[in-house]
C-alpha cells in the first residue's frame, strides 16, 4: 500500500471525489464525504477498494480514517474476509444506485447536451 499512500501524500491537495470498486465493477467520482455514510448504511463494505486515480487501490477497512466506521457501526470488521454480496442477500446494483444518485453532474454535462441538442435539431432538419 506505500504508492497508494505515496499517491494521495504526493498530490498535497484534500481529495474531493474517489473511484470505488467491488469486484470489477467501478464506480467514478464517489464524493469522499459520502464514504462515511455509504459505510454507516452498509452500502460499502471494508473489502470494497477506493482509489484517487484509478491505478492504486486499497480496501476501504484498510484505511485508517475509515476502519474505524466499521467498527462503530457493529458490522463487518477491516480484517473481515471478503463476502459476496450477492450471497448475502445483498445486490450490487442497487448500491450502486443508491451511491449514484449523491454523485454530482459530470463537469461541462449541460454544455454537451445542449451540443448534442442543437445536432439532433440539425439532423431533423
Amino acid at each position: 500500500m506505500p504508492e497508494f499512500n505515496e499517491k494521495i501524500k504526493s498530490s498535497g491537495q484534500r481529495l474531493s471525489f474517489v473511484m470505488l470498486r467491488r469486484g470489477r465493477k467501478v464506480l467514478l467520482r464517489v464524493p469522499v464525504k459520502s464514504l462515511v455514510a455509504g459505510i454507516r448504511n452498509g452500502k460499502i463494505l471494508p473489502t470494497d477498494e477506493f482509489s484517487p486515480d484509478g491505478e492504486h487501490w486499497m480496501p476501504v477497512g484498510r484505511n485508517r480514517q475509515l476502519s474505524r466506521y466499521f467498527m462503530a457501526t457493529g458490522g463487518p470488521q477491516a480484517s473481515a474476509p471478503a463476502q459476496n454480496p450477492r450471497a448475502a442477500g445483498g445486490n450490487i446494483a442497487d448500491d450502486e444506485n443508491k451511491l449514484e444518485e449523491n454523485l454530482p453532474p459530470p463537469p461541462h454535462i449541460e454544455k454537451q447536451l445542449s451540443e448534442l441538442a442543437e445536432m439532433f435539431r440539425e439532423f431533423n432538419g
